[in-house]
């Protein structure tokens, strides 16, 4: 087994070296192609302004047609801001879009400059306008050599991350190695104590009874296995005695009601005797009052009647 991890490690880092080497190698590629064509944009934004600037001089002493810079229907194979100095400008959107921006600005002003009539005051406006392309155009180179530079940074930091992943992969294959031996030494420890885990599980939900363990491993496992054992026993005992406590005191309780439903029913009883003989004396003394009250009222009829009553 070690042999097979081994053989895979070495075999997963040769192909990460490959493959790593082959990014590093696609990725100085794409940056120079990338800057190639920034400085191409670039350099041709600069002959621009020096073309429009020259152009509009000829114009302005008659020698020459500044026209066709803006207009397309003219001869086919002559310079063309809108073919060829607009794209090379959002080209650089990527790296400088703020002065991407201020340049498109600029050409719009600059086209809105041509369309008018010559004179030294527009040629001033027009100046002015390539001079802040100029001033964009050098933000902008600045900026494009930044992102070479952080671009070959970048490359150099996913060579060190290679390095770094490849030491890991090491450090990974090691510790699977290392992993898998103390698996299998400590295997013969792990299983009892699993065993024991779960007979203690068992104790805890409240499965009585159950088996007592039986572990074959090293003196001290088995000194624990017996000391579950004894435990388990003495809870298995514990509990039958508290539900046999359980149920004397249930029928204690239940003879208690009884004897006092019984107290209950004698007290009943010697109200209603105690009832009976109040309620005949009761009467007659309201028998004797009226009787004595006709007496005084001279109703002999009405005391013979209650006499004989």
């Amino acid at each position: 087994v070690i042999i097979t991890i081994m053989i895979i490690f070495f075999i997963i880092q040769g192909i990460t070296g490959v493959y790593i080497n082959d990014r590093m190698m696609k990725s100085s590629l794409d940056m120079v192609k990338i800057s190639s064509k920034r400085f191409n944009n670039v350099s041709m934004i600069k002959t621009y302004v020096e073309l429009i600037e020259k152009e509009y001089i000829k114009v302005l002493t008659q020698r020459g047609n500044i026209q066709y810079l803006i207009n397309e229907a003219d001869i086919q194979g002559l310079p063309r801001i809108g073919t060829e100095m607009i794209p090379a400008v959002r080209a650089l959107r990527e790296v400088a879009p703020e002065e991407c921006d201020q340049i498109l600005t600029n050409i719009t002003a600059i086209e809105a400059l041509i369309r008018l009539p010559v004179s030294e005051e527009n040629l001033a406006a027009l100046k002015r306008e390539l001079y802040s392309i100029s001033i964009s155009i050098d933000t902008a180179t600045s900026k494009s050599i930044n992102a070479s530079y952080d671009a070959v940074t970048r490359s150099s930091d996913f060579s060190t991350a290679s390095k770094l992943i490849t030491v890991i992969i090491s450090l990974i294959a090691i510790g699977t190695i290392s992993f898998i031996y103390i698996f299998m030494l400590s295997r013969t420890i792990t299983e009892p104590i699993q065993k024991l885990a779960a007979y203690a599980m068992e104790i805890a939900k409240g499965k009585f009874p159950v088996e007592e363990l039986e572990i074959k491993s090293s003196a001290d496992l088995n000194i624990l296995a017996l000391a579950f054992n004894k435990m388990a026993a003495s809870i298995q005992k514990m509990i039958a005695e508290l539900t046999e406590k359980s149920k004397l005191e249930r029928k204690l309780h239940e003879e208690e009601l009884k004897n006092l439903k019984i107290s209950q029913q004698l007290n009943e009883a010697r109200f209603l005797a105690l009832q009976s003989q109040i309620n005949p004396h009761f009467l007659f003394n309201t028998l004797n009052t009226i009787m004595r009250k006709s007496m005084f009222e001279k109703a002999p009829a009405t005391t013979k009647l209650i006499q004989s009553l």
